[in-house]
């Protein structure tokens, strides 16, 4: 199982739909591997899930929406793109698939930069793409980091 970080610095915010775990989550997971990544998964015994999310979205450097036809069907993830853009958050969306994009939405969140995953000829190379930005913002963890996943299986740090 995937471990969130937890901790005080930087860190990047995964919305995803929960229908596309076996997709995204795999996604996330290389991620881990150098950058420090919350997603709903580090929602802590006790707290209230809206709360949590929120504060987290709040917390974030940089919010990421993994789109799918399923997440953009979900009212928690649009919550969540709202409130991240509402908060100003630093915002990325991740197109996992070539699917046509509905026209409100394009209208509200368009603008923003378009992570399209499935034009990488491998994840490898989409994941480079995004850790040259991460590093300018500081989000690429070190080992020494709080709350630091160690790489999933099959996925080493360099």
């Amino acid at each position: 199982m995937l471990k969130p970080y937890n901790g005080e610095k930087p860190y990047i915010f995964f919305s995803y739909a929960h229908d596309d775990g076996d997709i995204v989550l795999p996604i996330i997971g290389k991620i881990m591997g150098k950058h420090r990544v919350w997603f709903d998964q580090g929602i802590r015994f006790g707290r209230e899930w809206d709360k949590e999310i929120a504060d987290k979205i709040k917390g974030a450097t940089v919010f990421v929406f993994m789109i799918t036809e399923k997440s953009l069907r979900s009212a928690n993830c649009l919550d969540e793109v709202c409130f991240a853009k509402d908060n100003g958050i630093l915002f990325v969306n991740a197109l996992v698939k070539d699917i046509v994009l509905p026209s409100d939405f394009l209208f509200r969140y368009g603008r923003y930069h378009m992570w399209r995953l499935f034009e990488y000829a491998d994840i490898e190379e989409a994941l480079a793409n995004l850790g040259e930005r991460c590093e300018e913002l500081r989000l690429t963890a070190k080992e020494e980091d709080e709350g630091l996943s160690p790489p999933p299986r099959g996925f080493a740090r360099e």
